[in-house]
């Protein structure tokens, strides 16, 4: 499997082109563009950046999870707002990139991948790529297979201690629709 991150697009990189390129030209190659709400990147993010290396960005037991499993950090809303721009500006350049080279792809969302109490969005992987169950899987199924145990909460006033004051100033913004609870996300 070929993975490609935001970081490895860029603009006028030759290797970036060529990639996208051979993406175009060989359509058997399965692409999946897979977003996550912005707030929880940004989120993220900010606690890696705090804790650096020691923190694992996935688990795969309880006591691992609970080690690396941060609550209640803080951000500025300086650092909010400068992290929501450069993540959909991001965001956006990627899916202009992929559409101006024609790559067959399919989009999904996090959280529907993981919130939702149906599995439609990995029949949906599946029947794009044509492997694995594309009728009758259920969730219960999906996380039978799931090796990564969350590292973070899925409430955002339980993940920043200063939840209220970050929602207060995104409402009426563009970025108020990132204030969506993950489970109605899910559902969208």
């Amino acid at each position: 499997m070929l993975r490609i991150s935001i970081p490895h697009l860029c603009a006028n990189c030759r290797k970036s082109r060529e990639v996208l390129e051979w993406l175009a030209a060989n359509p058997h190659i399965k692409v999946i563009h897979n977003t996550r709400n912005l707030l929880d990147v940004a989120i993220s993010r900010h606690k890696h950046n705090l804790h650096g290396k020691e923190l694992s960005s996935h688990c795969l037991n309880e006591t691992c999870a609970q080690h690396v499993t941060v609550t209640r950090i803080n951000m500025t809303m300086e650092s909010v707002l400068g992290s929501l721009k450069t993540l959909d500006h991001g965001r956006a350049y990627v899916t202009r990139q992929l559409d101006a080279f024609k790559v067959r792809r399919v989009d999904v969302k996090y959280e529907k991948l993981y919130y939702a109490p149906l599995a439609d969005e990995w029949m949906r992987i599946f029947r794009f790529v044509g492997a694995g169950p594309t009728s009758n899987l259920t969730m219960a199924d999906v996380e039978k297979h799931m090796y990564f145990i969350a590292t973070h909460p899925p409430l955002r006033n339980e993940s920043l201690g200063n939840y209220d004051e970050i929602a207060e100033a995104l409402v009426g913004t563009d970025w108020e629709k990132f204030l969506t609870p993950v489970w109605e996300e899910a559902l969208q």
